[in-house]
């Protein structure tokens, strides 16, 4: 494309892309000029580093990123390890492939909280699964599922929702591949 061009795009993108970008950029640069002291809504404003040394030095701060990392990285994982066959699988048209890959990418239609509402309604002490459980003689009273140790739940979760996005990257780099 020649420079006109190149202006004449930036030009018809300015309104709608500079209005964007200057809403998101002041509350980014509150956020940050009030935490570091700026803008202080109860005493004098004066910069400090008082607020950032109080989130670093909490153990919280340290386990809640040592906690999403694990949940992003397992999450992650488990997605491409499930959408992979999958993709393998599905690349081949057979009778139902096409309603199979379309409710495996059901879960992208679905809002992120309500799935993680449904989620927790499903998981709580007298929910539906704790219910089924019983009713099953598995187990004998309703077990605490939410809020577990190792974020199991999360985990399903992530991979329910995560999964769709895998399995269209790999659907379409897998179809490249000779078929055997």
């Amino acid at each position: 494309m020649t420079v006109r061009r190149w202006l004449t795009v930036l030009l018809l993108l300015t309104p709608g892309l500079g209005l964007i970008i200057a809403l998101i950029g002041t509350v980014v640069y509150m956020a940050v000029a009030q935490s570091l002291g700026f803008f202080s809504f109860g005493t004098d404003s004066q910069f400090s580093f008082e607020y950032w040394g109080d989130v670093f030095g909490r153990r919280l701060f340290f386990r809640s990123v040592r906690y999403s990392l694990y949940i992003g990285t397992v999450s992650a994982i488990l997605s491409v390890a499930l959408a992979y066959p999958l993709a393998i699988w599905l690349r081949k048209p057979f009778t139902g492939s096409m309603t199979i890959g379309s409710m495996l990418k059901a879960p992208m239609l679905v809002h992120g909280l309500v799935a993680a509402f449904l989620f927790l309604n499903i998981i709580a002490y007298h929910g539906p699964l704790n219910q089924l459980m019983q009713s099953l003689g598995i187990w004998d009273h309703p077990h605490r599922l939410q809020n577990d140790r190792h974020g199991i739940v999360v985990l399903i979760l992530q991979v329910w929702k995560n999964l769709p996005f895998a399995l269209l990257l790999l659907t379409g780099a897998v179809q490249g591949f000779p078929m055997m």
